[in-house]
């Protein structure tokens, strides 16, 4: 959460032992955090990202904030949802 709190993202990103409730399962599973952090691409875009996995589908969603390691100005966090 400190994480999240240090990038200016809001804390309801915070999907950690959330219960899944659309998954595919009964009884439904949880969302686990997969990992956290930030990396820099070969066209100098930086991304904060954070992501989870549901622990009965496997279905993964990841959140992610690109902005450029020049200007620093962070653009919207979006989500990516990742079906298995």
């Amino acid at each position: 959460m400190a994480w999240l709190d240090d990038h200016g993202w809001s804390l309801s990103i915070d999907w950690r032992d959330a219960e899944h409730k659309s998954c595919t399962h009964q009884p439904h599973g949880n969302w686990k955090l997969q990992g956290y952090g930030m990396y820099e691409a070969k066209d100098w875009v930086c991304k904060n990202y954070a992501s989870f996995r549901c622990t009965k589908c496997g279905m993964m969603v990841q959140f992610n904030q690109n902005y450029y390691s020049d200007d620093g100005e962070p653009m919207p966090v979006t989500r990516l949802v990742i079906v298995p």
